[in-house]
């Protein structure tokens, strides 16, 4: 069964300040039950409401709503009231649920308001990590969505071309174009891919390729872990300098 009313609190537990909601906009009962169990026990400051409607949305939560899923066939709904939702929530992050069952529309990767994707599937210490990345306002997009769409981007908006290391660029970061030295900069700042699209008037697509292709690079796991790889390189390097 779904839990329809928005103030739900996992398990009997009561609602503290610190606590925060994960709420699932599933009408088709993607989410069981295992999944709110396997959350509420490796997140256990976190509440789950599963609602089957976008509108339910702007019921009263007992906890700040920190994390927004919501089912692909929702996200025309969800694109329409993008503003109202941002007012009602303004700490949460609205991402899409993957069940692995149709693929995802590629708007999602230039949406302005979707800031990644869910995957239910697979190990659940892996869709837990991804979970837990979004709980802290990082961003995760599946290698295979980024990966399909690489071309078009390349295409509309070519990659600046790779340049051999100037002086001054720590050897560690030399295969790196220099766009993505850039935006790998701007990423080290904590500054998100609208901000950093902005700064280099690039559209917030680019900006998601670019940072794919510097994780992957770096074969590091995500944009904190690159942006530290980043610093660390480049204050051994100012060191030895």
């Amino acid at each position: 069964m779904f839990h329809t009313t928005a103030s739900f609190v996992g398990h009997g537990r009561a609602s503290a300040p610190s606590h925060r909601a994960v709420v699932f906009v599933d009408p088709v009962q993607s989410i069981a039950e295992r999944h709110v169990d396997a959350i509420e026990s490796a997140f256990p400051w976190t509440t789950v409401t599963r609602v089957e409607t976008v509108s339910a949305l702007f019921e009263s939560y007992c906890d700040i709503v920190a994390l927004i899923v919501v089912h692909p066939s929702l996200l025309g709904e969800v694109a329409k009231m993008a503003r109202e939702i941002g007012d009602r929530h303004p700490l949460a992050l609205i991402t899409v649920l993957d069940g692995g069952k149709d693929a995802l529309p590629c708007s999602i990767l230039s949406s302005r308001f979707i800031r990644g994707v869910l995957p239910l599937g697979g190990k659940s210490d892996l869709w837990l990590s991804v979970v837990g990345l979004m709980l802290r306002g990082g961003e995760y997009f599946p290698r295979d969505l980024l990966d399909s769409h690489r071309r078009e981007a390349e295409t509309v908006e070519p990659e600046a071309p790779t340049r051999p290391a100037r002086n001054g660029t720590p050897p560690a970061l030399a295969h790196l174009t220099a766009r993505e030295l850039e935006v790998l900069e701007l990423v080290s700042r904590g500054l998100q891919n609208k901000t950093i699209a902005n700064s280099l008037n690039l559209s917030e697509y680019t900006v998601k390729i670019h940072v794919h292709n510097v994780i992957s690079k770096l074969r590091t796991h995500n944009r904190t872990e690159a942006a530290a790889y980043y610093r660390d390189s480049t204050s051994a390097f100012a060191v030895q300098a």
